[in-house]
């Protein structure tokens, strides 16, 4: 049984089925992504289906002449809702790849891989692990600060940075800003301060 899915996004089917039979022997399981025209709803569709890694065919538009975008592109937009996310170029073309790529680790010759998955496949589940891991750890520790009655301020200070961090690799976009969350706490505590102070100046008039 598979711990996690691994989506596959080319526009070529035979591709696709190869790319699932490399990854049999693996502890997770490779899923095609449906291809979309539009490059904003592929990366919500690749957020939706929660896979934990990627791997995406550099040039896309091999028999889909609609798709206007690359794979490069996909996952420099994924970037943008998800920080740091576990995904790779498998292509024919690698010299263009790498050069509109800027981590090139993350660029691979897709008749090498046919030839031997090992060591891609091993960077894909690496990566996907840790990812999952620093999540997991995160998410623990936040669950634990917020059932704290009267958290401190560093203890506050750190439930901020915790939700910051999972929610950069959930969806950057729908994130609150730090300084809004920081603003949240602030406020909170000066409530607190405020209404301190009001018993006390009602225990100095007795």
């Amino acid at each position: 049984m598979s711990n996690f899915y691994v989506g596959i996004i080319d526009d070529e089917k035979q591709n696709i089925n190869r790319i699932k039979r490399k990854g049999r022997q693996e502890n997770f399981e490779f899923i095609e992504v449906p291809l979309l025209e539009d490059i904003e709803e592929m990366v919500q569709e690749v957020i939706m289906l929660n896979v934990k890694a990627l791997l995406v065919d550099f040039k896309l538009s091999t028999t889909r002449p609609n798709i206007k975008y690359t794979g490069v592109d996909l996952l420099v937009k994924l970037e943008e809702y998800i920080e740091n996310y576990p995904s790779f170029i498998l292509t024919a073309f690698g010299d263009n790849a790498e050069q509109e790529l800027i981590d090139v680790n993350k660029v691979y010759d897709k008749s090498q891989y046919f030839d031997d998955p090992t060591v891609l496949n091993r960077r894909i589940k690496r990566q996907a692990e840790n990812f999952i891991q620093l999540v997991k750890k995160a998410e623990l520790e936040l669950i634990e600060l917020k059932r704290v009655p009267s958290p401190t301020l560093k203890q506050q200070e750190r439930i901020i940075e915790l939700d910051s961090f999972i929610e950069k690799r959930i969806s950057k976009k729908d994130a609150l800003s730090l300084s809004i969350k920081t603003k949240f706490y602030q406020d909170k505590l000066d409530n607190l301060l405020a209404k301190t102070e009001k018993i006390l100046e009602e225990v100095e008039k007795l």
